[in-house]
């Protein structure tokens, strides 16, 4: 049982070093230049989250490639997803976000951007508990 923890623990870390690295690239800023707490807080600032929060939506998510669930799963990214946080973080222009996005088309960036906040947007009975007040 330990190995197998151990396996899925190096999982989570490789795809949160690959959205690192990809979110890296889109904020035009390399992930030695600068402090950890530097990355972290632009990071944030183009984001709105972290990139452990990134790798258990984009699990829960479930895109598979090698099994699309829908026909824009075989081409979906990494990339596409942080573009879709980044438009619910910044809420620009496509004009605007597209270029942040790494100077991508505007319906490019529209096509996923959509997909993915439609996607983030499913998992919330997953993720949002509900508290209903009880008044005596």
């Amino acid at each position: 049982m330990g190995k197998t923890a151990k396996r899925a623990k190096i999982t989570i870390l490789v795809m949160e070093d690959e959205f690192r690295q990809i979110g890296s690239e889109i904020m035009g800023r390399s992930l030695e230049s600068r402090s950890e707490a530097v990355f972290e807080r632009r990071w944030m600032s183009f984001f709105g989250v972290d990139a452990v929060v990134c790798v258990n939506a984009w699990t829960r998510i479930g895109i598979d490639i090698n099994n699309p669930q829908e026909p824009e799963d075989k081409s979906a990214e990494p990339a596409h997803f942080l573009w879709g946080l980044l438009f619910l973080k910044k809420y620009g222009s496509e004009e605007d976000l597209s270029v942040l996005a790494g100077a991508v088309d505007e319906k490019t960036f529209r096509k996923w951007s959509s997909i993915f906040v439609t996607k983030i947007s499913n998992l919330m009975c997953e993720v949002v508990s509900f508290v209903v007040p009880c008044f005596l």
